[in-house]
């Protein structure tokens, strides 16, 4: 019977114990362009202080971060720069090309991750928006092909 109390002191008070750490932290992720976590952020919640914050920079690749917290994943493709953001999103994003001439071939294809292609798009302009909006949540693959040079991102869709 002792034995019995032990067992769920012991889940009880693992519960309660995470429980409680829970309340007291929040864990935030950021990705590059091709997913791959560049940040986590760890913010521990103290009663009457500013939050302490400690970053995991392993990876560190670059990435913008505006004031109203939307993460620009930043690539290069000869002169032109490619902007892909808010990603993750919440079921639109923006694909911007920096450097954009007139003489330019851009296509756009974004798959599931079986393969399955949801948006084509052949003749991009210097900002185009893409909705997703009908997909479920989840990670998809975007490609970009500019002037026959081909760059893969993962977009996440939350």
């Amino acid at each position: 019977m002792k034995q019995k109390y032990s067992i769920l002191l012991t889940a009880l008070l693992t519960v309660f114990s995470l429980q409680t750490i829970a309340q007291k932290s929040e864990v935030h992720f950021a990705y590059d362009a091709s997913g791959n976590r560049i940040t986590r952020t760890i913010t521990l919640k103290e009663k009457k202080k500013e939050p302490k914050q400690e970053t995991d920079t392993t990876n560190l690749k670059q990435t913008e971060k505006e004031d109203n917290e939307i993460v620009k994943h930043i690539a290069t493709i000869g002169e032109m720069t490619i902007n892909i953001y808010p990603n993750p999103n919440g079921g639109m994003f923006k694909v911007s090309i920096n450097g954009w001439d007139n003489k330019i071939t851009a296509s756009l294809q974004l798959h599931t991750l079986s393969g399955t292609e949801i948006v084509e798009k052949e003749h991009l302009h210097p900002e185009t928006k893409v909705d997703i909006s009908d997909q479920p949540k989840g990670t998809y693959i975007l490609t970009l092909i500019i002037n026959g040079k081909k760059e893969v991102w993962k977009v996440v869709k939350r």
